[in-house]
């Protein structure tokens, strides 16, 4: 005696496992990636701002720093 079996179970159930559930997995990665990519370049980018903004003021404190020196040198 053969057991029976839902035949529309059984093919949602194929559908599901081979077709819709690998493509969530795939697709959630993929999103996840993206995030990531996307944090990263921020980030990148605000570090670049940060190190540009960093130059400008040493350089700033430099003539500066640099100027002062002149004026003690030439004041003796």
């Amino acid at each position: 005696m053969k057991p029976e079996y839902d035949e529309d179970l059984i093919g949602f159930l194929v559908v599901f496992w081979c077709i819709i559930f690998p493509i969530g997995v795939f697709g959630m990665a993929l999103l996840t990636f993206w995030s990531y990519q996307d944090v990263k370049d921020w980030a990148d980018r605000q570090r670049e701002k940060t190190q540009i903004e960093r130059s400008k003021e040493h350089k700033e404190t430099k003539n500066i720093t640099q100027g002062v020196a002149n004026d003690n040198g030439s004041s003796k």
